[in-house]
């Protein structure tokens, strides 16, 4: 039992941070009478639309994938089985971790990767823009930023998409 009423099995509750005040603005569980879900990642698009990447599993199902996003207009996560398991392990012991991220609006990512495998441009490319990285990070890293914040500023500024989300 927790706030909201009865939850039977492990649940994911997602929150929205205000950046500015650091106080949780929403929350929206992803739950089930029949079934945990674990193991979440999530990130939100350029809409500010919010995606998840998790496991479920538990009771009577195997272990399983489910991708889905938040409607905002209906209140509740729109989620799809992605693969279902036919078995789980003996131990009733399992897991693993995902990651989602967003896509770039345009086909960016797509149009990056395939510049990098140009010879000679590609090659001038990915030196220019570990080059920029580099810059970056030594200024930040001076400034005394730290590491995991330098790397994702230093990251944010290449020109290339393909490399900064290798970040």
């Amino acid at each position: 039992m927790n706030s909201r009423g009865p939850r039977p099995f492990p649940h994911v509750r997602v929150v929205e941070i205000d950046e500015t005040s650091m106080q949780v603005t929403a929350d929206r569980d992803i739950w089930s009478t029949d079934y945990a879900y674990a193991y979440p990642s999530g990130a939100a698009n350029d809409a500010g639309k919010i995606g998840i990447t998790l496991f479920r599993g538990g009771n009577q199902l195997n272990p399983g994938h489910v991708v889905g996003a938040y409607d905002e207009a209906g209140g509740s996560w729109d989620l799809v089985a992605t693969k279902d398991g036919t078995n789980g392990p003996t131990d009733n012991k399992w897991g693993d971790y995902l990651t989602c991220r967003p896509h770039t609006p345009g086909g960016q990512t797509w149009w990056d990767t395939l510049l990098l495998r140009v010879p000679l441009l590609g090659d001038a490319v990915r030196k220019a823009e570990t080059a920029r990285f580099a810059r970056a990070m030594s200024t930040l890293v001076g400034n005394s930023v730290p590491l995991v914040q330098s790397i994702n500023i230093a990251a944010a500024i290449l020109n290339n998409k393909k490399m900064a989300g290798s970040l």
